[in-house]
């Protein structure tokens, strides 16, 4: 059991007490910075709950069979989808080596974006805008792989490269956000019954909006038999209060160099200097230079007296990109409680004012994804907000 995870072995050994011994929490939350190994053990620990023989990674047994691929019908992930680069990386894994380690890695890339998609879950409106012909093609793709019907290994590789380009079509589609609506929709399947343990992952909980987070509150705390709820964040502290009371806390640390090395290897076959979090960004498409020089820009122009002038003259701020702009925003939000972190540690009024920060930040990420206000829009009503919550601690002062 979680043999297949690599730190945190206090947390591992922890769940397996408690697995083994029939004591898990219905309801956990997973917190840590990312790339800790949040959701990874996580999936783990819903195919340990389903495993009738055990847990052992390698269980022969209908459920895990199924687990490994992440094609169990009682499993749910949910929430922001930004890990594209898992399946490039995977894919590439795949093609070098075409072993059943690196099959089982590319196939549960494939699945953690396609369960995004779950019809039981989605809104209305969400149905309506998926690209149905890539989300099948996925799904076909993965059963092709996984029987390996393939007359040459032309094709074999062609169906690689198939999959990673329907995926990518249908990943600039994810939900942003966990809507209320989703939500409700995901309350209600909760209650139908199964033939084993239904396991509900919800990655980044601290991004919930209010609503969304006090739709849970019920289920939380009585959540139907035979059924756990497992959220991530990073940010405990963004997590409602009221969520977080009806959770069991697992506090994941961040891998020690040896354990990234080894996860580089064994994952990605990468044998090089860079860290696991460079690695992945570096593969992810993303600009990371881009989004920390605008998180500098935000924080700095906060504070300073030509504030507007530099505020107005990011660049990114004003962008048509919504997946960037979310994923700065997200940054920004990461990157708040460092920024106030001097002030907060033994000072409850300004713990109350990154409080409340922090709740400014949180409700324009809601605006961006659920309202689809325009990025320029979010920046300059929080930036107002904030603004006006650092003066007035000033003229208190």
């Amino acid at each position: 059991m979680f043999e297949n995870i690599i730190g945190n072995r206090s947390i591992t050994a922890r769940l397996e007490r408690e697995i083994r011994t029939g004591t898990p929490a219905h309801a956990m939350l997973f917190v840590g910075n990312d790339f800790s190994g949040k959701i990874s053990c996580a999936l783990e620990t819903a195919r340990a709950l389903n495993c009738s023989e055990g847990g052992e990674w390698n269980c022969g047994c209908r459920s895990c069979v199924q687990s490994r691929f992440l094609k169990n019908p009682y499993l749910f992930l949910t929430g922001p989808y930004s890990d594209f680069y898992e399946i490039r990386l995977t894919a590439e894994l795949l093609k070098n080596r075409g072993d059943l380690s690196s099959l089982i890695k590319f196939v549960r890339a494939l699945r953690k974006l396609a369960m995004r998609f779950d019809s039981r879950i989605l809104t209305e409106e969400d149905a309506k805008k998926i690209d149905k012909e890539a989300l099948l093609s996925i799904g076909t793709g993965a059963e092709r792989l996984i029987v390996g019907d393939f007359s040459s290994e032309e094709q074999r590789l062609l169906q690689i490269d198939e999959a990673v380009t329907a995926a990518e079509r249908l990943a600039s589609q994810a939900p942003a956000s966990f809507s209320v609506h989703a939500v409700r929709n995901l309350i209600s399947e909760s209650y139908i019954g199964t033939e084993g343990k239904k396991i509900i992952i919800i990655e980044a909980a601290d991004t919930l909006s209010v609503a969304s987070s006090n739709a849970l509150l019920k289920i939380l705390e009585e959540p139907p038999v035979d059924t756990y709820f497992i959220l991530t964040a990073v940010r405990q502290s963004a997590v409602l209060p009221t969520v977080l009371s009806r959770l069991r806390i697992y506090a994941f640390s961040d891998r020690s160099r040896e354990e990234e090395r080894l996860l580089l290897k064994l994952f990605f076959g990468y044998e090089g200097e860079l860290s696991l979090g460079d690695f992945i960004l570096k593969h992810s498409g993303t600009n990371l230079e881009e989004i920390n020089a605008a998180v500098d820009d935000f924080f700095a122009a906060l504070i300073d007296e030509n504030g507007w002038k530099r505020f107005y003259s990011v660049a990114l701020f004003k962008t048509s990109d919504r997946r960037l702009f979310t994923l700065f925003w997200r940054r920004l939000s990461q990157t708040a409680a460092s920024r106030f972190a001097a002030e907060i540690k033994t000072d409850p009024v300004r713990q109350m004012l990154y409080a409340r920060i922090q709740r400014v930040l949180n409700e324009g990420l809601t605006a961006l994804t659920e309202a689809h206000q325009s990025p320029e829009a979010v920046a300059e009503t929080s930036f107002i907000k904030i603004k006006k919550i650092l003066l007035d601690r000033e003229s208190s002062a």
